[in-house]
């Protein structure tokens, strides 16, 4: 696909992604096609339940039936489509948890 031509759906997909969580929840859940999901309690948001719809919609392999080169591309193109805008990062610091086993993690300051 030329680079032009992938850059325009790009940002038509970011339009739409854009304009869909723009809509009020009732309407987000009624676009999704299904009553509000509910697991333990807990309703899952309206634009997350709309976002998984439309993703089902788009009748792609689930990922774990492509290779992992292909699993990525296609995350790294929703990511460029879902993605909000950056938030300034004014100090990073790495730690080590104290579980076991340990885990590192890492605290972003603004």
């Amino acid at each position: 696909m030329p680079r032009a031509l992938s850059t325009l759906s790009l940002r038509a997909q970011r339009w739409a992604a854009l304009a869909l969580d723009a809509l009020p929840a009732p309407a987000q859940v009624r676009l999704s096609g299904r009553p509000p999901v509910q697991v333990d309690g807990e309703t899952l948001a309206p634009e997350v339940q709309l976002t998984l719809a439309m993703l089902e919609r788009r009748r792609e392999p689930p990922p774990e039936t492509v290779s992992p080169a292909e699993a990525r591309r296609r995350r790294r193109r929703l990511s460029a489509v879902y993605a909000g805008k950056p938030t300034p990062v004014g100090a990073v610091t790495d730690l080590e948890l104290d579980t076991e086993p340990r885990l590192a993690a890492r605290h972003y300051a603004p």
